[in-house]
């Protein structure tokens, strides 16, 4: 019963931030692949220290942009297993950006405020079919933030060297393309 309380009292707050915040659901995540929105998935867990630290930095994004235009889906870490599996989420805390069914960013337990930023205003200043803008540079599109490279303990790989190695540490935040 507290447990639920918490989530109760947790879910007001969080989706009082954002009017777009949704629990996730396969038929809402259909209708935003079909109408090529642009929409995050959050990967959630109540009990997740990490996962509170996000919701606080993307209330604070969605604070600060009441015209943003990117939805947010919030897949439950302990009830949604399988939508877990789907998104390939390693764990709790795991973010994804997607327009329509491209997938456009992926993190796991990232908390940096500016690169959680960086990827929700790149997405949110999307232009339709032309790619993405970053700082004035045009991107293409399945890239974001450092151009199809990722960090690894400081240091840049290519994206796809890292996939290739299956390496996510709880920091890295990395470009994937459309799987």
């Amino acid at each position: 019963m507290k447990k639920l309380i918490s989530l109760c009292l947790f879910a007001m707050v969080s989706f009082a931030a954002s009017a777009e915040k949704m629990p996730f659901t396969e038929a809402l995540y259909q209708q935003y692949q079909q109408n090529d929105e642009v929409y995050l998935v959050d990967v959630f867990a109540t009990w997740c220290p990490t996962c509170k630290k996000q919701q606080h930095i993307l209330n604070e994004y969605f604070k600060a942009h009441p015209d943003s235009h990117i939805k947010t889906l919030v897949v439950d870490f302990d009830t949604q297993k399988s939508w877990v599996s789907h998104f390939r989420a390693p764990r709790q805390s795991t973010l994804l950006l997607y327009k329509g069914s491209e997938q456009l960013w992926f993190s796991v337990a990232e908390t940096s405020k500016q690169k959680i930023f960086d990827a929700l205003m790149s997405a949110d200043n999307m232009m339709p079919a032309k790619g993405m803008m970053d700082s004035g540079h045009m991107m293409e599109k399945g890239q974001m933030m450092e151009k199809g490279k990722m960090m690894e303990k400081g240091k840049m790989m290519p994206a796809d060297t890292m996939a290739d190695k299956k390496m996510m540490s709880e920091h890295n935040t990395m470009t994937m393309e459309k799987r």
